[in-house]
């Protein structure tokens, strides 16, 4: 449009848009303009449709190619995946573990993928070889726990393929099924405490656990008391292993010890503890 004076706007030929606030002027679009305008309009609605029509090839012919396209997609993220496990190996300076189903679970010098590489104590752990379970006691704080838990991630790591953090010889099973019972997990809404949150683990763990089952249970029996827990962690001991499944379990329980060292495939161990500096060594001693 052009500003055009009031008084002069029957001089130009054209479509009036606007005036100013004051009247003063108007905003015309003159008559060969408005002609350039239709065309112009006329191209951009063209373009449009042009565009529209390109793209409606382009997604027909994507459309065929559906199953290919998905098909390569599943191959890239598959070799994704395989370039992330192969990098954190090397960030974790990880070994590839050697795979059995026998349920054996070796491991040589293996630290938990989370603690600092350059501090943590490795610790070695044998089960399912020579025993199926293994009852593990020690001072609090002195890594029982910690190699429970290690344990179990080690072999959720090999089952989807990962390396582990450990020295050469290092062998792990593929469980069908491995189930834990760790920590504190008492809970106002529904009604329970730290003994009965354990007591409706272990009735989950004893109901589907099987011979193809690893099972982590951090001091059975606790939070109770001491007579009775160590009556109900010996029960639960001997169901696991009539029921064939391999797993460790931690203790404070004299009563328990004595039931590792009396029964046939349990063996006990014990986190080794400095008396003399007070100080817990966090590696781990069979027998």
């Amino acid at each position: 449009v052009i500003p055009v004076k009031a008084e002069y706007k029957r001089s130009v030929k054209g479509f009036v848009h606007d005036r100013s606030q004051s009247g003063a002027t108007v905003f015309i679009e003159p008559e060969e303009v408005l002609g350039m305008n239709n065309e112009l309009i006329t191209l951009r609605i063209d373009e449009k449709e042009e565009e529209e029509r390109i793209l409606s090839e382009l997604s027909r012919g994507v459309g065929q190619l559906c199953a290919q396209l998905t098909a390569d997609e599943e191959i890239l993220c598959r070799i994704d995946g395989f370039y992330a496990r192969a990098e954190y190996a090397y960030r974790l300076k990880a070994v590839k573990p050697l795979l059995n189903r026998q349920g054996v679970v070796e491991i040589v010098k293996g630290r938990h993928p989370l603690l600092d590489g350059k501090t943590a104590v490795p610790v070695s752990v044998s089960v399912g070889r020579d025993y199926d379970f293994l009852v593990v006691s020690g001072a609090n704080a002195g890594g029982k726990t910690v190699t429970l838990k290690m344990c179990g991630l080690f072999c959720l790591m090999a089952a989807c393929g990962l390396f582990v953090p450990a020295a050469q010889g290092t062998s792990l099973a593929v469980f069908q099924n491995i189930f834990c019972d760790l920590g504190d997990s008492q809970s106002i809404e529904e009604n329970l405490s730290t003994f009965s949150s354990h007591i409706v683990h272990l009735k989950y763990i004893l109901e589907h656990a099987d011979e193809n089952s690893f099972v982590l249970v951090d001091e059975p029996g606790g939070g109770t008391d001491p007579e009775e827990g160590q009556a109900l962690a010996r029960a639960v001991l001997e169901t696991l292993l009539k029921k064939g499944c391999r797993g460790i379990a931690t203790t404070h329980y004299y009563t328990l010890k004595e039931f590792a060292f009396e029964r046939d495939r349990v063996e006990n161990a014990c986190m080794e503890f400095d008396s003399e500096g007070q100080r817990p060594l966090y590696r781990l001693k069979l027998g």
